[in-house]
């Protein structure tokens, strides 16, 4: 079993160090871990990583003040222990960190190693002198092709072996890295330029020294651009890098080419291939994870303690939904009454009760998936649970805390004030509808948010959609006035709109005549709820699948 660390750190910012590390461990670890054990393997990296005196502190985020760099750093490492690797990759751990914070970090690397059994792989850019000397294997590469391959302690050796010894008081991995960064082609052009000096005609130069001088100097400019492009090109043999046999001496100016090529050293790499041979093989270790259920249940742990961690956003959308409603039982809608002289003020009262929930909903669920679905990718990569086990848990989330609430206080406050029909059974079905209207609205942001990927291309996607919602909405058009158009009658199929308002229009006191001229009666309110359902759950399957399909 391996574990990854990406190189950036993806966290939810509203959990603690402690409570990341808990969701973590019940979605990563096995089915057959007790709690007390969790709760364990919890302290021990804790401890390993020096982070448990954050532990009780906000991971942050943008909004909310949290841990240092270093220690996101290392809370993620940590969650990758969780699951007792025995192979960590790790991609530039040390990336945006100040000099002693990534040295704290390769030395828990270091120890991790060294107590843990555990082999770690990480690739690393121009670490200070410190960090470097914790490595106990080097891999260089360049253009593609691998330049050194061994001890980490002998590189230098190689290196001066080549020509290129590293000056005193210099970082070993800024002289490796400078050394790579070479370009062949202006080793030749210095090869060239030492050639023509050579070249020159014998009376310009003075006397015997000098000509003995200029012809040292070729030499010497040939050898090494021959060892420049003989390490970037990566022609050196893999398997025995051979070097100049003499090391310090290439480049002085008693070491020719032809010296350089007839004395060569053996750099070998010692490979024992029984290496672990008598520790236990990990693979007949037994290791059964969680099923889709326990998965479900997790995720929708996690998203409804996040969404109670933002209580700030929740009780503005409560005070929100309160002055809105308050907006429109107070002023032109105040008390319409039930006669029929009332039809003409209750209808665009209806639309715009409808209209409202849906921008409301809109609005919150076009960023639900985009700002986890980075943090979603790495988590499905892990093993942590899969794609519809994470759709399921987020959307019964967001349904429960984010659109059941808002809708049912509003109708609490608007049907009553502005003078609906007045009955349980009617102010029930009115709830029902502005219930159902919201998760409609969010059904449809979902989706395209999921096409979309990001929140910008989400909002112009979702801007087209829900004018034609609108536009065949029952309400510019009613569905008598669409019946004239039948090469057109698909596009009432795309307004969720057009199965809420006719059904909410159809009260005893309006009439069986006024019904049938606006088209009302067409359908049943059991039908209109059964379209409803269907185009919720179409909407929420499309973007499973476009969840599950665009990565990008």
């Amino acid at each position: 079993m391996s574990g990854y660390v990406m190189q950036d750190d993806l966290l939810d910012g509203n959990f603690t160090v402690h409570e990341t590390l808990q969701y973590s461990a019940r979605l990563r670890m096995s089915a057959t871990t007790s709690a007390a054990e969790r709760l364990r393997r919890i302290r021990d990296v804790l401890r390993l990583l020096d982070i448990g005196h954050v532990k009780h502190v906000f991971v942050g985020d943008t909004r909310r003040k949290g841990v240092s760099g270093g220690e996101r750093k290392r809370l993620c490492i940590a969650m990758e222990l969780l699951a007792d690797p025995k192979l960590l990759f790790l991609d530039e751990p040390t990336s945006g960190l100040d000099s002693y914070t990534a040295m704290s970090v390769i030395a828990r690397l270091k120890k991790l190693s060294r107590c843990q059994g555990c082999t770690v792989v990480s690739t690393i850019h121009q670490p200070s002198s410190q960090c470097f000397s914790l490595f106990d294997s080097l891999l260089l590469m360049s253009r593609g092709r691998i330049v050194y391959q061994g001890s980490a302690a002998k590189v230098l050796s190689y290196f001066e072996a080549l020509g290129f010894p590293c000056p005193p008081h210099t970082n070993p991995s800024d002289h490796v890295i400078l050394v790579l960064a070479s370009d062949p082609a202006h080793e030749r052009r210095r090869r060239k330029a030492a050639r023509d000096t050579s070249s020159a005609p014998t009376d310009a130069i003075s006397d015997r020294t000098s000509l003995l001088k200029a012809a040292d100097y070729q030499e010497r400019a040939s050898a090494r651009a021959s060892a420049v492009e003989l390490v970037i090109s990566g022609r050196v043999d893999d398997s025995r890098r051979k070097a100049a046999s003499v090391v310090g001496r290439l480049g002085q100016s008693d070491v020719t080419p032809k010296r350089f090529r007839a004395e060569r050293n053996v750099f070998d790499v010692e490979v024992d291939l029984l290496l672990g041979e008598d520790k236990e093989d990990f693979r007949d270790q037994p290791y059964q994870g969680i099923s889709w259920i326990e998965q479900c249940s997790i995720v929708l742990q996690r998203a409804v303690h996040s969404h109670l961690r933002r209580w700030d956003v929740l009780a503005l959308n409560i005070v929100v939904t309160l002055v809105i409603a308050a907006f429109v039982c107070s002023s032109v809608w105040h008390d319409i009454g039930t006669g029929k002289a009332s039809a003409s003020r209750r209808q665009p009262a209806l639309f715009y009760c409808v209209i409202h929930q849906g921008i409301v909903a809109s609005m919150q669920g076009t960023n639900s998936f985009p700002t986890e679905r980075a943090l979603m990718l790495r988590e499905r990569a892990s093993g942590s649970y899969t794609v519809s086990a994470y759709f399921v848990g987020k959307t019964v989330a967001d349904v429960l805390v984010m659109q059941l609430l808002p809708p049912v206080l509003f109708s609490c406050v608007v049907y009553p004030a502005i003078g609906f029909a007045p009955g349980g059974a009617q102010f029930l079905t009115f709830i029902l509808f502005m219930i159902l209207t919201s998760m409609a609205a969010t059904s449809l942001a979902n989706l395209a948010a999921c096409l979309c990927v990001g929140v910008e291309r989400a909002t112009v996607l979702l801007a087209a959609a829900y004018e034609i919602s609108r536009l065949y909405g029952a309400w510019f058009i009613s569905p008598a006035l669409m019946s004239s158009y039948s090469d057109w009658r698909f596009a009432d199929t795309l307004s969720y709109i057009n199965c809420v308002i006719p059904p909410l229009n159809k009260a005893p006191y309006t009439g069986s005549a006024y019904n049938t001229y606006f088209g009302f009666d067409q359908f049943s309110i059991g039908t209109c709820i059964g379209a409803l359902v269907l185009y919720i759950f179409s909407c929420r399957l499309l973007a499973y699948l476009a969840l599950r399909t665009f990565k990008l």
